[in-house]
């Protein structure tokens, strides 16, 4: 995986010589697929186990169904029904432990221990009279942003990833479309799961400002992981089905975040790997910082909690932001941020993190680890957001809303780029940080914030001039964004073009 990293990190890097230098589905497999033998020593040990349909990807994910005596005796644990909400699960509380000839090849066995985060977003109840002339709409974020839609193009399309029992009625997007007078365009393709007659509030939102911030002049497609008895991991299941499909959708918003610690770091770390191999062949990943500000580890103060996926480099973090009467954006309570306890610093962040250090007032360093992945990269607004479900529109707020908003923009990028006949986005993150470096007014920079939600610490983090942990590099300008996005000046690779 140490060459797969080198190549994926490469691609990236603006200041590198194989930047947008995509790889093929086929040849990511090439550097990462298992060696023959183990792949069969591995389907040899499950036959053998009693277990009959499996299921051996190219990418290294073996899925297996199987009775829970099965799973049991195999792994060891004895497994129970949870159920919260309408999402039941079967998890062991005890750790599993597999047969030696079968251990020494597996990274991960999914789906047994961890707790997947129930989706959350904030709505209010609000009367829908009151907020439709002064929440917050694609045409309120267009002037906010200075964004100017492109023209539509056929090649791009991007996706909302929905996990949970996150359904999304048609109907109420098609009355959406109708209030913002939007043209009438329906999702291009549903993958997975859809109950139209019971929509969740956050696939409504991702699926409405996704595609209304681009004008809908994008195909979209709403990726469903559902969350039936006995379901895999929702990640794991909606990666292991990506690492299969090609063509696919050139950007992911992830309206779905877990607490670091609540997760094993073997889980983060294949979750990571993979989406480090599809932004090698061009996919974008964006998700939400967090709505807990700092969080809560333990109950008593020990630690500031990181957020996955957010914690990973290859993942662009968005933070939140809401408006303040005349002070304009400010950050927002809710916006989570910090640093990651298992994944390090990537060297595209570091300088603006080491200017962050030189701020005075800080929180103590013991509460978090400076030298971890970074995050939120950037923000946008995320409160009072205009959502219709089950025909009535709500006022809904969350970084949830401030991550198909920033979405919408890459997604529009990447149509202006694909026009002008340069590479795909890929890992935006470098990029990112180069702009702020090189074009300082690409962001509106946050400077002050509401006191951030901290936990059970009694402290957070403060906006600052520059990056910081609650807004990251502050909010785009679309405009000069995009003309730093289409400068071949700025890709080493790209000016001998």
């Amino acid at each position: 995986m140490d060459r797969m990293k080198a190549l994926a990190d490469a691609i990236a890097d603006p200041s590198s010589d194989s930047y947008g230098q995509y790889l093929t589905l086929e040849e990511i497999h090439a550097l990462t697929a298992p060696p023959v033998g183990v792949k069969n020593a591995v389907r040899h040990a499950l036959l053998s186990a009693g277990l009959e349909q499996l299921e051996v990807g190219e990418g290294g994910f073996v899925r297996a169904l199987t009775s829970v005596a099965h799973a049991q005796e195999l792994l060891q644990v004895s497994f129970s029904e949870f159920r919260a909400g309408d999402v039941t699960i079967l998890r062991a509380l005890e750790h599993y432990s597999l047969p030696q000839h079968l251990a020494v090849h597996v990274q991960l066995v999914g789906g047994v221990l961890h707790f997947p985060k129930l989706p959350h977003v904030m709505e209010s109840d609000v009367e829908e009279r009151s907020v439709l002339a002064s929440g917050t709409t694609p045409a309120s974020i267009q002037a906010m942003y200075n964004i100017t839609v492109p023209a539509s193009e056929s090649s791009n399309f991007q996706a909302v990833a929905s996990f949970l029992n996150q359904f999304y009625n048609p109907d109420d997007l098609a009355q959406f479309q109708k209030q913002n007078e939007l043209p009438l365009a329906p999702i291009e393709k549903t993958v997975g799961p859809n109950k139209p007659s019971f929509p969740g509030t956050e696939a409504s939102l991702d699926v409405q400002f996704l595609t209304g911030v681009t004008s809908d002049t994008l195909r979209t497609w709403v990726w469903s992981t559902s969350g039936k008895v006995g379901v895999n991991e929702p990640f794991l299941d909606w990666l292991q089905d990506l690492d299969n499909t090609d063509p696919a959708p050139l950007l992911f918003s992830i309206s779905y975040q877990d607490l670091e610690y609540t997760v094993s770091e073997d889980y983060a770390n294949r979750c990571n790997d993979e989406f480090m191999k599809n932004t090698a062949r061009g996919i974008t990943f964006i998700t939400g910082s967090g709505d807990w500000g700092v969080g809560c580890e333990s109950g008593h103060c020990s630690s500031f909690t990181a957020d996955f996926p957010s914690s990973s480099p290859y993942v662009t973090s968005t933070g939140g932001t809401t408006l303040s009467g005349t002070a304009g954006e400010i950050g927002v309570a809710f916006s989570s941020g910090g640093f990651s306890n298992y994944f390090g610093q990537p060297s595209y962040q570091s300088s603006a993190i080491s200017q962050w250090q030189k701020n005075s007032g800080l929180p103590s360093s013991s509460l978090y680890n400076v030298s971890g992945r970074a995050f939120p990269d950037v923000s946008a607004i995320s409160t009072n957001f205009q959502v219709v479900r089950n025909g009535r529109t709500f006022p809904v707020g969350g970084t949830s809303a401030s991550t198909p908003t920033f979405g919408a923009m890459l997604s529009m990028i990447n149509s202006l780029r694909i026009q002008k006949g340069m590479p795909k986005l890929g890992n935006v993150n470098p990029t990112l940080y180069a702009a702020a470096s090189s074009c300082p007014a690409c962001y509106h920079d946050i400077t002050s914030n509401q006191p951030q939600q901290h936990g059970c610490c009694q402290t957070g983090f403060a906006c600052t001039p520059g990056w910081d942990p609650v807004t990251g590099l502050g909010t785009p300008n679309f405009g000069l964004l995009a003309d730093f996005f289409l400068d071949t000046s700025n890709f080493r690779a790209l000016r001998k073009h």
